[in-house]
């Protein structure tokens, strides 16, 4: 199976996730290659999954949708590359509310841009592949976003998924989320403790002096501005990396 050079199908999703990563970067930084996770994960969609030689195989692709795939992508790329980037020039100098004007904006440009890409690929493929890859997709979806995945679009409709079902999805979804941060604390503080367990009692004494008084550093709130970017930093501490900012605990 032949693959799809990833500057080729979605190239597009690519190009504009990066483009915006650029954007959404606070002033002095820059978004890596590809934008930010919490853009890669909203300009998925079928077409990154078409990156995938595995998705290609099941789908059951041919040499010659590829090379119509790759002819799609290419056309796409350079299309949004003209259509968004004058966008982002000036984003870093807008005030917060153009800025978050600015934002939503993009994301319904977003949206429309993956509409497009599904539609064009949707030409390419037989329906029974792009029935596949829809399924696919929404597997992708609920591994990510659990249920919350099924109140939101086509998919709320196709299940005839209530508004009232669709709330209470969401708060039992917030319930579990809240449930799950406080199992994963746990179990970091547990994992910490068998590994200083290796420790002398004058080495764990000594990295307390390191660590200092405990600090509880805020979690970032990625549904502002990207996240609060000045809670991510120095998030690990010496003896005692944590992917939640906080210090190891000793006794």
């Amino acid at each position: 199976m032949l693959s799809i050079n990833r500057l080729g199908i979605v190239a597009c999703c690519l190009v504009v996730g990066q483009l915006a990563g650029e954007a959404f970067a606070q002033p002095g930084g820059r978004g890596g290659r590809g934008g930010p996770g919490g853009l890669n994960r909203g300009m998925g969609g079928v077409g990154t999954l078409l990156m995938s030689e595995a998705v290609q195989q099941e789908v059951g692709l041919d040499a010659m949708q590829l090379e119509e795939l790759r002819t799609v992508g290419d056309s796409i790329r350079d299309e949004m590359r003209d259509r968004m980037r004058g966008r982002f020039r000036d984003f870093r100098d807008l005030n917060e509310e153009d800025r978050q004007a600015a934002i939503a904006e993009m994301r319904a440009e977003m949206n429309e841009v993956q509409a497009e890409v599904e539609g064009r690929i949707r030409g390419v493929l037989k329906p029974s592949q792009m029935e596949r890859l829809k399924q696919i997709e929404l597997q992708q979806q609920m591994q990510r976003g659990g249920a919350q995945a099924l109140t939101r679009g086509s998919i709320a409709e196709k299940l005839g998924i209530t508004p009232e079902q669709q709330e209470q999805m969401r708060e039992k979804a917030q319930e579990e989320q809240v449930k799950l941060q406080q199992q994963i604390q746990q179990l970091q503080q547990e994992s910490r403790e068998r590994v200083l367990s290796v420790l002398t009692e004058a080495q764990r004494a000594q990295l307390k002096k390191l660590t200092g008084e405990k600090f509880d550093m805020p979690q970032p709130d990625f549904g502002q501005r990207g996240g609060d970017r000045r809670g991510q930093r120095g998030g690990g501490q010496p003896g005692g990396d944590t992917s939640d900012g906080r210090q190891p605990e000793l006794e």
